[in-house]
């Protein structure tokens, strides 16, 4: 899974750039297999009350296809990440049990296989200490 943060002029911007990076890793940890890609944009926006609201938009693009779109606003930046990472989480899991998407073969999914990737060697399994037996061959 990728992650791309878009920052709309916060000061702490390297500091929500990680806490983005944390929150999405522990809401979508078992369904990161899941999602190719998450586009971040944080904004200042003008709240209904008169006061200055930080903004989440997130967009994740799902393999093999797909996508969600969430938002999050709230007064405190880390509040807007956290309702929409919890919002994406939701979705994903939403989309997974409609049956939208599907857990890719490995040649699907952008480094994790199929062409460039070298073979696995074989390996042989024997006792601490034990020789080899006679046809191995180290790797």
């Amino acid at each position: 899974m990728r992650i791309e943060v878009k920052n709309g002029g916060f000061k702490a911007a390297g500091v929500l750039r990680n806490y983005v990076g944390l929150r999405l890793m522990s809401k979508l940890d078992i369904h990161v297999w899941q999602v190719h890609v998450v586009t971040v944009q944080l904004a200042d926006v003008y709240a209904c009350g008169g006061g200055i609201d930080k903004r989440c938009r997130m967009r994740a693009v799902l393999v093999p296809s797909g996508e969600i779109r969430v938002e999050g606003r709230d007064p405190d930046p880390f509040a807007a990440i956290d309702q929409a990472a919890e919002r994406l989480a939701r979705g994903l899991g939403r989309a997974l049990a409609r049956g939208q998407t599907t857990k890719p073969s490995p040649a699907e999914v952008p480094g994790q296989g199929g062409r460039g990737r070298p073979p696995v060697p074989a390996v042989e399994v024997r006792p601490w200490g034990a020789a080899p037996s006679a046809g191995a061959t180290c790797q």
